[in-house]
């Protein structure tokens, strides 16, 4: 769950807003010893300085949360109530936005949803890191058509080429990428880019451009027919 953390405690529109950031876990602090103990223990999504109280403050936390590796680039959003520190702010710090008020709550939680789908929208376009012996090899989700598990190993297929992994746990897999992926068996997981047809039936699921077919599993097919809405089950089963 994507975590705020929020320094201005006593900042009226920051108690106006509480913790009602939409699908996140709010961290609202009072001091910067709060702020320092949180961006050392906690993976944190996106940080809010109210510069209006304790401005001081506020300007040295920026300065030293840059200075921590983990938080290096962390999108920052600063409320102001003038510009004098905008230039430092966006040059210096490099942050996120520096607003000025009055803003509404709301408004702010808009910009912090568009942050965070902005956010998760570049994290499914990183590379995936698949480790073989010593040798590192990154690959795309989107070059993944499915991932096949043969004995202690799986095999990852992509529209280049297959990479046999061992120990790689398909289960784990599913709980990181199971918004892009979908486990149709016990040994199989597949991109759900990459479906054309499910017919459960008969039990299989055809792949596009030609890569075959694949077996939905017994005791998947419940699963697979929950994984996916009324509109898009008839989609996949007309082969559209």
């Amino acid at each position: 769950m994507p975590c705020v953390l929020i320094y201005g405690a006593e900042s009226s529109v920051i108690k106006q807003m509480g913790d009602r950031v939409p699908d996140s876990e709010v961290l609202i602090t009072r001091n910067a010893a709060e702020v320092k103990k949180h961006i050392c223990y906690n993976e944190i999504t996106m940080i809010i300085i109210d510069l209006e109280w304790r401005e001081k403050k506020g300007v040295e936390l920026a300065d030293y949360i840059r200075q921590v590796p983990r938080q290096c680039m962390t999108p920052i959003l600063f409320l102001a109530n003038n510009r004098k520190l905008e230039w430092w702010a966006f040059h210096e710090i490099h942050c996120y936005d520096y607003i000025i008020k009055p803003i509404a709550p709301m408004q702010i939680m808009q910009i912090l949803v568009l942050c965070m789908k902005r956010m998760a929208d570049n994290e499914k376009n990183r590379p995936i890191i698949f480790t073989v012996g010593k040798d590192r090899y990154p690959i795309y989700p989107r070059e993944i058509l499915y991932l096949d598990r043969t004995d202690r190993s799986v095999t990852i297929h992509t529209t280049t080429i297959n990479l046999r992994v061992p120990s790689l746990s398909l289960g784990e897999f599913v709980d990181v990428f199971g918004e892009q992926f979908v486990r149709i068996h016990r040994g199989t997981v597949v991109n759900r880019s990459y479906i054309r047809c499910i017919d459960l039936k008969n039990m299989v699921l055809e792949m596009k451009n030609g890569c075959g077919y694949l077996d939905i599993g017994r005791t998947y097919i419940g699963a697979v027919r929950k994984e996916f809405d009324e509109t898009n089950f008839k989609l996949y089963n007309t082969g559209k």
